[in-house]
Formats: structure tokens, C-alpha cells, sequence
């Protein structure tokens, strides 16, 4: 069974995928009288539909919830500020704006971001890709750079995407879709460290992104690093120089360094390690779910998909912990589907060592991710 909490006061700090839905759930806690703040300096901005919204398929509206009307909703106060510290012992959050929030049992989803310390100058020069807005900016840019201007074309945009993974890869894809509607050209190169792209997912799913990249007319170049990134120029591990006009890091995510400055347990990884039950290991008063925490013994997956199930049991656990009831336990999925966007109108699907592209696959994901969204709209 669950203690009660000692107070009435709730901080649900971050409006990440883990927390949407459980926002939507707060009104038993604040029909009881529950004090419920939830805490972001921004809308949430939906992972699944990314980049199809940079790729052109989706208006950036579609891929952003007012976070602000869903705690109006619910009976929750909302403060749009930056979280810049947590003290977990005095209970206590520091904003941004100079406020100081206090609570007596808080909740952590804040997300991840692209380490882009790991490569001199790519964060004074890249968009990264997290968060997910850095994307509908990236839209933005390309847009601007490929309209006609003082009465001659523009020359075609040069772009560098960092990176060999799932997004890199679904960036690059809808850069070109992006290009493509807009009736434009563009260079684009993708660099990966790697032997082989998407080298979390099948054979068969990295050789299909493999062909599917050649035959978009992106540029592929693997087992070689960018050492750093000067203005307009990429130096690589090997000498070579690439010149580019948008540069785009998608490099992996690392939990952001707050969750460092809690003084609680964390991973290598620096993510915060939670129990079963989806609380700090040392500090009971602290949930946390989505990509800054994860299971101890067991790291989770950086994908929208654990996020979204953990709500459920979060948001069970934070009312059986004000409202009294037996905590449940957070089992992670062994297997989940990820369905990438190719900007071509087809999607990518993969289950386990499976894989199957076609229009079908996009149809389901866009099925999927509409069914997501309008829970909130």
C-alpha cells in the first residue's frame, strides 16, 4: 500500500510524453483538493510526427498541445518557465524567472537532449535535433533559403546531417521530401561514425535505408567522425573538409544535466534510476519517467513508445500516493514497433528482427499517431 503524502502539494515538472497523459488524468487529485503545478517553458511537441512536420506532411500546429489548456482542464495551475534546479531534500524547484516552488511530492519528465559538447562547435553552429521545436525552425530556414529572391534563383542549400541512427536518417530522408514540395534543390550529406546505419535495428531495415538514401540522392559517408564544425565548413577524422549551408546533430541523446545536480543515484548514462514503481531509488518523494530516468538494472530505450506507457502507471502511482491505494509496478515491453517516416510517402516498419516498408506501414503510423494526439486535442 501507498503512504499518504504528508502534504497536498504536487510539482509535475516537464510536459514530456510520460507526462502528457498523466496530466490529463490530475482531475481526481485536484477534485480532492490536491495543489497540482505543472512546470515547462514550452507547448509538448509530439516525437511521432516530427519529421513528417519537417518533411512538409504535417503543419507544424498539428505536431504541438498547449500544455497551458490541458492543465486549465484539469484544475492545475501552470507556470511556463525553465526548471533550473531541484533540491530534493528542502522539496523545493528554482525557476528560471527567480521563483521558488515548493512541493511535497514531485514528478520528473524532462526529456533529453543531442550532446553537442561532444564535437567543437556544433553547438554554436548545428540545429540539433531535440527539442523537437529546433525542427520546425530547421523547416523554417530551408524554406527561406530555397524562395527566389532579388529576382534570381537561389543556389541550392548545402546540408550536413551528423549522425547514423533512426533520426539522423528520417532527417535526412525529409529534408529532401521538404525540397522536393517546395520544388527546390539540395545537397545533402549524411556523416555516421558508424559501420552501418540504423545499427540498433535489423540487417534488413539499415539495408533498406542504405539503398533508399542512394537512391534520394543523399550523400552517404560512414566510419568517419567530424572532429569539429567551423562556420560553413565540416572537418572530418580524416582531413576532409565539407562545406554546408545547414548543418543538422543527431548524434544520440544524453538526459540534461539537471537531472546530474539532483544529488540521487543515476546511471552511467546520467539518466535518474527509478524502481518498479517508477520513483528515485533513494528519494520516494521523486517519480520520474520518459528519457531523463530509467529502470535501475535496465536501460530503457530513448523512444516515445516507453514514455507514453509509463503514464499510465505514473499517474496511478501519484494518485494511490495522495489519495491513499496499492502502488503498481512499471514493466517495460520487451518488444515495440517503431515506424520511421521516409518522406517518400512510405514508412518503415520494424518489430524485433522484422522489418516491412510500404505505404501501408506510413498509413498505420499516421492511424497511430492522429489516435495519440487527439486524446489531447
Amino acid at each position: 500500500m501507498a503512504r499518504r503524502a504528508a502534504g497536498r502539494r504536487l510539482a509535475i515538472l516537464g510536459a514530456g510524453h510520460a507526462h502528457l497523459d498523466v496530466i490529463r488524468r490530475l482531475r481526481p487529485l485536484t477534485h480532492a483538493g490536491v495543489e497540482v503545478t505543472i512546470v515547462d517553458q514550452d507547448d509538448f511537441w509530439y516525437s511521432g510526427l516530427a519529421t513528417g512536420m519537417l518533411g512538409g506532411q504535417y503543419e507544424v500546429e498539428h505536431d504541438r498541445i498547449s500544455v497551458e489548456t490541458l492543465a486549465k482542464r484539469v484544475g492545475a495551475r501552470f507556470i511556463r518557465d525553465r526548471i533550473t534546479q531541484v533540491d530534493p531534500t528542502a522539496r523545493v524547484v528554482h525557476l528560471a524567472g527567480g521563483k521558488a516552488l515548493s512541493y511535497d511530492v514531485a514528478s520528473l519528465d524532462l526529456g533529453s537532449g543531442v550532446p553537442v559538447d561532444r564535437v567543437e562547435g556544433l553547438g554554436l553552429n548545428a540545429f540539433p535535433a531535440k527539442p523537437i521545436r529546433r525542427l520546425a525552425k530547421l523547416r523554417a530556414d530551408l524554406t527561406r533559403r530555397v524562395q527566389p529572391g532579388n529576382g534570381r534563383p537561389p543556389q541550392p542549400p548545402r546540408i550536413l546531417v551528423i549522425g547514423g541512427g533512426a533520426t539522423a536518417c528520417e532527417i535526412a530522408l525529409n529534408l529532401r521530401a521538404l525540397a522536393d514540395r517546395l520544388n527546390a534543390q539540395a545537397f545533402i550529406t549524411l556523416v555516421t561514425s558508424g559501420d552501418r546505419l540504423l545499427n540498433t535495428f535489423p540487417e534488413s531495415a539499415s539495408q533498406t535505408i542504405t539503398d533508399l538514401l542512394h537512391h534520394r540522392a543523399i550523400t552517404v559517408r560512414s566510419r568517419v567522425a567530424v572532429d569539429r564544425v567551423e562556420p560553413g565548413e565540416a572537418v572530418l577524422s580524416g582531413g576532409d573538409r565539407i562545406g554546408y549551408d545547414l548543418v543538422v546533430a543527431a548524434i544520440g541523446l544524453v538526459a540534461p544535466p539537471l537531472i546530474g545536480r539532483l544529488g540521487l543515484p543515476t546511471s552511467n548514462e546520467g539518466r535518474l534510476l527509478l524502481d518498479p514503481f517508477l520513483r528515485s531509488i533513494q528519494e520516494p518523494t521523486l517519480f520520474a519517467g520518459g528519457d531523463c530516468a530509467t529502470l535501475d538494472r535496465t536501460n530503457l530505450p530513448r523512444i516515445g513508445v516507453v514514455a507514453v506507457r509509463q503514464a499510465r502507471v505514473l499517474a496511478h502511482n501519484l494518485r494511490a500516493t495522495f489519495l491513499g491505494g496499492r502502488l503498481r509496478r512499471y514493466r517495460p515491453q520487451r518488444r515495440w514497433l517503431q515506424i520511421l517516416n521516409l518522406g517518400d510517402g512510405t514508412g518503415l516498419a520494424c518489430w524485433g528482427p522484422f522489418s516491412f516498408r510500404g505505404r501501408a506501414m506510413l498509413a498505420w503510423k499516421d492511424l497511430l499517431d492522429r489516435s495519440f494526439l487527439n486524446q489531447f486535442r
